[in-house]
């Protein structure tokens, strides 16, 4: 017999939808005219990590200096689509967890004036991965059984 971990909150469900519009929003919004561009990036960056030290430093030089156009690009879609995973309940771990990775590069490299907000946004993207919160009104809840576990990043339910 199999058995069945209880569903999450509804609470949660609404945590969750609401973290998807505002992210989906936003990076619906960077698509358009707003969108930081190459140079916009690498001086946040650049600003932060001269004054930052260890890995914060390493991985502002190392990894999102190394180009910043592409950075620029893959921002707004890395919003849009986890966004849209988060509001839609599809695949809600692996698009938590990105989400909130990419919250919390916002949170270090990103204006001063909207680090609250990624934090936020981390702590409830992060909340909804942990909780699978996709099998609760959510696609996941259809499609998580025929999926593999390594698409979903599930365990096996046990018996």
């Amino acid at each position: 017999m199999i058995r069945r971990a209880a569903p999450p909150p509804l609470g949660l469900v609404l945590v969750r939808v609401a973290a998807g519009v505002v992210l989906f929003g936003a990076g619906r919004g960077f698509i358009g005219a707003v969108a930081p561009d190459g140079p916009a990036i690498a001086a946040l960056v650049e600003s932060t990590s001269a004054t930052a030290s260890g890995p914060v430093a390493w991985w502002g030089r190392v990894v999102l200096l190394e180009n910043p156009d592409a950075l620029a690009f893959l921002w707004p879609w890395l919003l849009t689509l986890t966004g849209a995973a988060l509001f839609l309940g599809l695949l809600v771990r692996p698009a938590g967890y990105l989400a909130s990775f990419a919250m919390l590069h916002g949170m270090v490299y990103g204006r001063a004036e909207t680090t609250l907000l990624h934090a936020l946004l981390a702590v409830m993207a992060l909340g909804c991965a942990v909780a699978l919160a996709g099998r609760r009104l959510g696609l996941d809840a259809l499609v998580g059984e025929s999926l593999p576990s390594g698409l979903t990043w599930t365990r096996a339910e046990r018996r």
